[in-house]
């Protein structure tokens, strides 16, 4: 199946008008920025979710335990939402950035067509998407 994974940045009442996004999908990750200071609680929250077998401490190992994912069922669609995305790692413009690039520069395009070549089709490509949710009174 050809899927065309996607990081979407939208305002909140817009996002209030999508309320049967979740059902398109198999798992939600929903996340509340205002609570995500820091990387290391960053990466906390994708690690307690998704179960990675080690602690992530570094973007490079946040990225590898990403695109890997076969510790967890191969088949599920993803969506990730971040919620009051402004208010990540306290409005540090230079992280929310990093981070973002992370999923939309390795993350989205692994998922979307790499996996097979890197997995010799062992591993099929999967619906991955990213919401980003401004909080509800800031403007674009």
């Amino acid at each position: 199946m050809n899927y065309i994974n996607k990081l979407t940045y939208v305002s909140y009442d817009g996002f209030m008008e999508m309320d049967n996004l979740r059902n398109n999908y198999d798992s939600v990750l929903e996340l509340d920025c205002k609570d995500i200071t820091t990387e290391d609680k960053f990466w906390f929250y994708f690690g307690l979710y998704f179960n990675f077998p080690t602690r992530v401490d570094n973007w490079a190992a946040f990225s590898d335990w990403m695109r890997d994912l076969a510790f967890w069922d191969r088949n599920k669609s993803i969506l990730i939402i971040f919620k009051n995305i402004d208010e990540l790692f306290c409005r540090n413009l230079t992280l929310q950035s990093l981070a973002m690039s992370v999923f939309w520069e390795e993350v989205l395009p692994y998922w979307e067509n790499e996996v097979i070549k890197v997995t010799s089709g062992s591993m099929q490509p999967r619906q991955f998407d990213v919401y980003c949710v401004m909080s509800q009174y800031d403007d674009f």
